[in-house]
C-alpha cells in the first residue's frame, strides 16, 4: 500500500491543524518513485488505533515508518504555553515497538527537533538534518539497494524548484487552513535564533510567481482551499517578495487569506508593503518585537523595537482593522530587568493588540546553532549542570529565572484570554470566517463555535473516514 508511512501531528488540543514537514518529505520521495502515506493528527489516536491505521497501509513493499517529532509538545500550565515534550508520546512508542516486533523487515526513523527526547533508541534511523528530504531519500535508496549510478544522479532538494501541492491521499478536510512555504531561511541572524539558513542572501531559496500561482490554483480547484499558514521565517523580509505576492494575488481565481510571520521594522521602513499585505489577504501577523528595552534591543540587533516599537504597534493596528496582531517578547535578554518587563506588560494590557505573550530565552548547550550559543564563552553564557541542556546562566539572568518571570508576566497580562494568531487557522477550519474571529477574545470565539472538543471529534472522525477510503476500507 505504501513504501513509507509517516506520522505527523501538532498536539495542541482541541485544535485541528497540520504541520508541513511530512508532506514536503512525501512529495520529494514520491518524485523519486516511492509511495508515501502520511498519518496526520497522531496525538488523537489511541495506541491500538494507531497500530490499526498504520497496518492498513503496510504490505510486502513497505520499507519504513517515519515519525516527525518537531511538534511533540506538552502544555505548561505555569508558563501558560506549550513546550517540547520530554518523552516519545506513549501511543507512538507503543505503535513503533509493535510494528518493529510484528514486521521486523520494516525500518523506523525519527526526524525533527523533538528527537532529543527520552526513548528514541527504539528508532533505527535518526535524521538530524534541519530539513530531512535528502537524508530520507538516501535511506530509502540504501534500503532498496539502488545502484551507484542512480544515487549519483539524484539532485539535492531545492525549495525554489519544488512544486508542492497536497494530494488526495493527504486527506485534506473541507475548508481546512493549510501550511505552505514560499521559501526557506531568513536574511537576518538574530543572536538568540536557532533556525536554519540564517543570514541568507535576499531573494534566494524562494519560489517564483508562476510556481506559486500554479500551486494555489490547483489546491483551490482540488480542495477549495483559500486560506493558508505562510511558514516563511520572515515573510516580509524583502519588498520583491511582497511585490510578487501582489502579482500572485491578482491572478488567483479566489480571494486568498493567510497568516504569517512579519518583521515590524521592515513594515515601518517600507510603508507601501503594509498596504500590500492588507490588500492581499493577510488576516494574522506575528511580530517578534522581543523587547522595548534600549540595551536589550541593541544586544539582539533590533534597536528599532526600543525606539519605535510601541508607536508603530498602535499605528499598525489602526491601519490593519482586519488583521490579528500577535507580539512575542523574551524574558532573560541582557540588560533588561524584571521591573522593565513588567512595565512592558502593563503597556500591553492597555493596548488592544490581538495577542501577546512572554517566552523565556532559549539557549541549548547541546545544540550550538545560535550566535550566542556558538559564542557562549565570549558572551558569558554558562550551563552549570551538564544534565540540563537548557539551564543556562548569564549575568543576572538564568533559565530558571527567565522561566519564572515569563510565567508571572503571562498570568499578569492574562495571555490566555485571547487566541494566538496561529490558532486562528484551526478555528477557520472549524467553519468560522476570519472576519468573525480576528481580534476576538476566547469567549467571543467560543460563543460562535461552541464546544471545540466536539469540533475536534467531528473533524478527526471525518479524517479517519478519508484515511480508510484511501486504504480501500
Amino acid at each position: 500500500m505504501a513504501n513509507v508511512i509517516l506520522y505527523s501531528q501538532i498536539g495542541h488540543r482541541p485544535m485541528i491543524w497540520r504541520p508541513i514537514a511530512c508532506y514536503t518529505l512525501a512529495r520529494w520521495i514520491e518524485e523519486h518513485g516511492y509511495t508515501c502515506q502520511v498519518i496526520e493528527f497522531t496525538h488523537l489516536f489511541s495506541p491500538r488505533e494507531l497500530i490499526e491505521y498504520t497496518e492498513m497501509f503496510i504490505d510486502k513493499d513497505t520499507l519504513l515508518v517515519g515519525v516527525s517529532s518537531t511538534m511533540w509538545t506538552n502544555y505548561d500550565a505555569n508558563l501558560l504555553m506549550r513546550h517540547a515534550a520530554i518523552n516519545v508520546p506513549e501511543n507512538i512508542d507503543v505503535a513503533i515497538k509493535e510494528i518493529k516486533s510484528k514486521y521486523p523487515k520494516i525500518k523506523t526513523a525519527i526526524g525533527g527537533a523533538g528527537q532529543y527526547v527520552k526513548g528514541t533508541k527504539i528508532f533505527d534511523y535518526h535524521v538530524v538534518d534541519h530539513f530531512g528530504e535528502n537524508s530520507l531519500l538516501k535511506i530509502l535508496d540504501e534500503l532498496t539497494k539502488k545502484s551507484i549510478s542512480t544515487k549519483l544522479q539524484r539532485k539535492n532538494f531545492s525549495i525554489e524548484h519544488q512544486r508542492f501541492v497536497y494530494k488526495d491521499h493527504d486527506c485534506v478536510l473541507p475548508g481546512e487552513c493549510l501550511p505552505i512555504e514560499w521559501g526557506r531561511g531568513c536574511i537576518f541572524q538574530c543572536p538568540f535564533c536557532r533556525d536554519p539558513n540564517l543570514g541568507k542572501r535576499p531573494g534566494t531559496d524562494e519560489k517564483d510567481i508562476s510556481l506559486m500561482i500554479d500551486e494555489f490554483t490547483e489546491m483551490y480547484e482540488k480542495f477549495g482551499t483559500t486560506s493558508y499558514y505562510f511558514l516563511d521565517e520572515t515573510f516580509n523580509a524583502n519588498t520583491d517578495r511582497l511585490e510578487n505576492l501582489l502579482k500572485v494575488y491578482d491572478k488567483l481565481p479566489f480571494k486568498l487569506e493567510f497568516l504569517s510571520y512579519n518583521r515590524a521594522d521592515l513594515l515601518d521602513k517600507n510603508p507601501h508593503t503594509q498596504e500590500i499585505l492588507h490588500n492581499c489577504g493577510q488576516r494574522g501577523a506575528l511580530f517578534g518585537i522581543e523587547t522595548f528595552h534600549t540595551e536589550a534591543a541593541k544586544a539582539i540587533a533590533k534597536p528599532w523595537s526600543a525606539k519605535r516599537g510601541k508607536d508603530f504597534l498602535i499605528e499598525i493596528q489602526e491601519k490593519w482593522k482586519n488583521t490579528h496582531i500577535d507580539c512575542h517578547f523574551i524574558a532573560g535578554l541582557p540588560g533588561e530587568s524584571e521591573e522593565h518587563l513588567f512595565s512592558t506588560a502593563e503597556w500591553l494590557k492597555q493596548s488592544n493588540l490581538g495577542f501577546f505573550w512572554f517566552i523565556p530565552l532559549l539557549l541549548n548547550h547541546n545544540e550550538r546553532y545560535g550566535v550566542w550559543e556558538k559564542n557562549s564563552l565570549k558572551e558569558g553564557v554558562t550551563w552549570p549542570d551538564p544534565n540540563y541542556n537548557l539551564h543556562w546562566e548569564r549575568g543576572d539572568w538564568s533559565w530558571i529565572k527567565a522561566y519564572n518571570v515569563s510565567a508571572k508576566l503571562n498570568r499578569y497580562v492574562d495571555a490566555q484570554s485571547r487566541m494566538a494568531m496561529w490558532s486562528l487557522g484551526p478555528i477557520k477550519t472549524l467553519g468560522l470566517d476570519f472576519d468573525n474571529i480576528v481580534n476576538k477574545s476566547f469567549n467571543e470565539i467560543f460563543d460562535q463555535a461552541g464546544d471545540l472538543y466536539d469540533h475536534e471529534e467531528r473533524l478527526f472522525d471525518h479524517y479517519k473516514e478519508l484515511l480508510k477510503s484511501q486504504a480501500g476500507r
